[in-house]
């Protein structure tokens, strides 16, 4: 539980041996699964506040910047290995992946002040590029869906929905 937790909602600072950047919004979500884990045994949860200065802060910048970009890399890997022969709920699986991916680029972006454009932008093609696998709409950008008919050629006009926006859920800090 603990693994998947901070896999999710924090960042590796190493690449072996636990040590985990967990931003401020999930120390809620942390502090009880801390709990949880300790009263399941011997456990222990150690909490290091980090201090709020200019090598901190680019230090995490650019572990956030890289452990997304490999997120990125490894999801546009994958995805370069599908052919027609994989099921469509493997490839629907992955789109969902794209949609939490997403979020953490958005979420620590947000956390650390950096510009995570380049990162979205990849994120973006690769997500359109799963899109066109499974025959869904292509997103213009995060608020709008072309639909393409089945049978047109490309010289006619897309049409165009507005999807709604995408929101918080305060429950999972996110």
């Amino acid at each position: 539980m603990l693994t998947r937790f901070v896999s999710t909602s924090g960042l590796a600072l190493r690449e072996m041996g636990g040590v985990y950047f967990v931003p401020e919004q999930q120390h809620g979500s942390l502090d009880a699964l801390g709990k949880v884990v300790a009263a399941a045994g011997s456990n222990v949860i150690y909490q290091i506040p980090i201090h709020d200065a200019p090598q901190v802060q680019e230090t995490l910048t650019t572990v956030a910047r890289a452990s997304l970009d490999e997120e990125i890399r490894a999801l546009q890997q994958e995805l370069q290995a599908f052919d027609d022969t994989t099921r469509q709920s493997t490839l629907e699986r992955r789109l969902d992946h794209f949609e939490h991916l997403r979020s953490r680029v958005e979420l620590f972006a947000g956390v650390l002040s950096f510009k995570a454009d380049d990162l979205k932008g990849r994120l973006f093609e690769a997500q359109q590029e799963l899109r066109v696998k499974l025959g869904l709409p292509l997103a213009e950008d995060d608020n709008a869906v072309t639909q393409r008919r089945p049978g047109t050629d490309d010289g006619e006009t897309p049409q165009t929905q507005r999807s709604p926006s995408w929101q918080a859920d305060e429950a999972i800090g996110f």
